[in-house]
Formats: C-alpha cells, sequence, structure tokens
C-alpha cells in the first residue's frame, strides 16, 4: 500500500505530543467545516515511483505537505515542532503503509487574516516500499509485454489472462 495518508492520520492522532494541541483534529486536504481550535491538515503533493528494469516500482517517494493551524502563533510553533518529532526519521510500518524513512524538505510559515490564524505549511519526502507486488500482480497486458521484450514465447499467455480475469 502506497496511501501514505492513514499512516499520516495514525501516527499524529495516536502520538501524545501531537494530541495535546489538536486531539484528534486531523484532516487529509480540507478542514472540517465549522471546526476551531488547533489543526493539523495533509494533502498529497506528487508521487515519485523509483523505477526499476523489471516490473513496478518497489519504492515510491512521495512528497505530503503538512499544515499546523492555530490562534497562537506559539502554540502552532509548538504543534509544528511535535509533529516534526513524531515524523522525522521514522522507520516503520503504519497502517499497512511500510515507511522506510520520512524527511523534512521545506518549511514555511504565514497568517491567515480572514480566519485570524497563524499557520504553518511543512513539505515530507516518505520514502515507502512497495514490496508486495508481484509478478502474479501484473495485468495481462504487461505480462505479454514482459514476455515479448524478453524474447519469449508468449506460450500461456491467453490461459494466464483467463486466470487473471475471472
Amino acid at each position: 500500500m502506497t496511501d501514505v495518508g492513514p499512516a499520516i492520520y495514525e501516527l499524529l492522532t495516536t502520538n501524545t505530543l501531537v494530541r495535546a494541541y489538536c486531539d484528534t483534529r486531523v484532516y487529509p486536504q480540507l478542514r472540517k467545516q465549522g471546526d476551531a481550535g488547533d489543526t493539523v491538515v495533509y494533502e498529497l503533493i506528487f508521487n515519485d515511483p523509483q523505477d526499476t528494469a523489471s516490473g513496478p516500482s518497489t519504492l515510491d517517494v512521495i512528497q505530503y505537505q503538512i499544515k499546523s493551524i492555530s490562534a497562537n502563533r506559539d502554540r502552532m510553533q509548538e504543534l509544528r515542532e511535535s509533529i516534526r518529532y513524531t515524523l522525522e526519521r521514522l522507520n516503520a510500518t503504519v497502517a499497512g503503509v511500510n515507511v522506510q524513512s520520512i524527511r523534512l524538505i521545506d518549511q514555511r510559515e504565514d497568517f491567515d487574516n480572514e480566519s485570524k490564524e497563524f499557520y504553518t505549511t511543512d513539505d515530507y519526502s516518505f520514502r515507502v516500499i512497495r514490496s508486495n507486488y508481484t509478478d502474479q500482480s501484473i495485468s495481462p497486458y504487461q505480462y505479454r509485454q514482459r514476455v515479448e521484450t524478453a524474447g519469449g514465447e508468449v506460450e500461456g499467455f491467453d490461459l494466464l489472462k483467463q486466470e487473471l480475469i475471472s
């Protein structure tokens, strides 16, 4: 699995440092409407699958943007540091995601005049190992393409195609 969102949610909502500020107010993409108080919002920026010569990527480098939001600048900074402490250089399997490492890439800070809240936007790079993909999980087209590219026969292709479709 390479959807890092559930792993971010689990890591942040189960960490006592982060929970001290925002409890479980940790949301993908958008803050829950009408929710006040310190909040975390995370959003996928991009996925950079690492190429392999023989099949699907076994390692993805995925960038997420994590926002720490608070009406108080000091609390916002403390929430940001709690998140960083929780995530940075983690190597674990969380929510079914095999995370090799997490690295802080960039930090920015701003103030929203409309909501009167301080927020930081921090970019994190997640290296995710995709070890659950094997030749059995490829499509019939990919299988045929690999056999032809390798100069082999397409013998058994129709049988494999029927097994994958049914």
